[in-house]
Parts: C-alpha cells; structure tokens; sequence
C-alpha cells in the first residue's frame, strides 16, 4: 500500500483515509440529524392529519440534501469518490432512520378516505 505522511502529527494518507479512521465531523452530523428527525417525528404525530405528516415528510427532504452534503463540506481530507459513497451511504441511512421513525411514532399517513 501507498502510505504517505500527511502533516507532524504521523497522520497517513492511505486511499484517502486520514489516520484509517472514519469521517469523523460528517458523522456526527449524521447521529444528530438522526435523533432529530425521531424527536420530530413523535413531536408531528399528534398533528399528522393536519401538518405533521407533510413538515415531517419535508424534513426528511432537507435533511436527506444535508446528509449528503455534510461529507463535502466537512472531511476536506477525503477523495471526491469517497466523499460521494459517504454521502449515499449517509442518505440511505438517514432514510431508514426516517422510516422507522415514521412507524415507531405512529403517524396516520391515510387520514381520510375521501
């Protein structure tokens, strides 16, 4: 493996990967938008036949956009390429957190039939 020594600290640069860890800052963001997104989503049940279910299907949007981008802005250290499956990986993940949320708050998504 191509290893080079990136600053004084000994930190490596192999494949894009500072020290082999993970992208730290961007995943924190993840965990936080995360938990947020299952706090709104018990927060929006009440309401769901009212606004609940179209705010919390809107801040699943906004936040899938800064799942994605929170790679590029945050780990300048990582390679575009890996930036971009950082980004997926986090969207995806962010919809499954979102969807479990939307069945563990209990939110009624067919209010009235006609």
């Amino acid at each position: 493996m191509n290893c080079t020594v990136v600053s004084t600290s000994r930190a490596t640069r192999c494949g894009g990967w500072i020290d082999g860890g993970w992208p730290k800052r961007s995943l924190v963001v993840a965990i936080v938008i995360g938990g947020t997104l299952c706090v709104f989503a018990f927060v929006a049940t009440p309401a769901s036949c009212e606004w609940g279910l179209s705010a919390y299907v809107w801040s699943g949007v906004a936040a899938g956009v800064v799942l994605f981008a929170a790679p590029f802005l945050l780990e300048p250290q990582l390679e575009p390429g890996r930036r971009a499956l950082w980004g997926v990986l986090y969207v995806l993940g962010g919809a499954g957190v979102w969807f479990a949320a939307l069945l563990a708050s209990g939110m009624r998504v067919v209010c009235r039939l006609f």
